[in-house]
């Protein structure tokens, strides 16, 4: 079925949750507790969610995705995607993502998707005693731990990787470095990582890595991330009735 509506009565009385993961032999494709593949899907106001049980897929449970989008033109709006490792993955196509929260640890947006995600909150977890535009935040156990550990804004998982963070508050547990390296010198060349017009105290560009790869954007080069540019056509996203703003934001 294509252009598939799925509503919820708000990501605190609607959860879907799953238990599959990696160090159970389930490949990090299948481990997914919801797999949309359809043409033009729309989702308001749900919850999808890995069990925090380190037998199912907390810590020990590796690779455990909540939410795989594989499908074009997918909306969503007011969803909490919750995890601990690769939480979204945003497969391929287009997405669009408003108003959504997401957290996890390690790696936990990643994808070969043109995505993107304007006012949504990025919740950074702690580990547990194992192991373009948002708000980057961290929970209270990862800002209370004593020895906590670097967080970054991203690194290269394919060659030719790409980030663009705009107009987004940065909270100040973002490393100054601001980007990792996945290994050694893979893709630092090659990726395409940049900051624009962002704010807060993790927002400072001072002690940020110089790799060939980052980029200084102009405001011209800015406008072509936005989402009337990024999409090759946006008419699916308004028809929505989504909020959503095509340009620069209003921040």
């Amino acid at each position: 079925m294509n252009k598939i509506v799925l509503i919820g009565d708000g990501p605190l009385k609607t959860r879907i949750s799953g238990r599959k993961n990696f160090a159970e032999g389930v490949k990090t494709y299948h481990t997914a507790t919801v797999v949309p593949c359809r043409l033009q899907l729309s989702m308001p106001t749900s919850s999808w969610q890995r069990t925090s049980d380190l037998k199912t897929a907390g810590a020990l449970g590796h690779q455990a995705v909540a939410l795989r989008v594989s499908g074009d033109r997918a909306v969503f709006y007011n969803v909490h995607i919750d995890g601990y490792q690769d939480t979204l993955y945003a497969h391929t196509y287009r997405q669009y993502y408003r108003d959504c929260s997401i957290s996890g640890t390690i790696d936990f947006i990643f994808g070969d998707a043109v995505a993107l995600f304007q006012n949504c909150k990025f919740v950074v977890r702690s580990q547990g005693p194992t192991k373009p535009n948002g708000n980057i935040v961290a929970e209270p156990a990862l800002l209370q731990a004593s020895s906590p550990h670097k967080v970054y804004l991203g690194r290269p998982w394919k060659q030719l990787s790409r980030t663009i963070i705009m107009q987004s508050n940065i909270d100040g547990f973002i490393a100054p470095e601001g980007w990792s390296p996945w290994a050694g010198n893979f893709a630092l060349d090659t990726l395409y990582y940049a900051e624009y017009q962002n704010r807060g105290p993790g927002s400072d560009l001072k002690a940020r890595v110089t790799w060939k790869g980052i980029q200084k954007l102009s405001p011209q080069m800015a406008e072509s991330w936005t989402g009337g540019k990024l999409f090759g056509g946006d008419e699916w996203v308004k028809n929505s009735g989504v909020p959503y703003v095509p340009t620069m934001m209003q921040v």
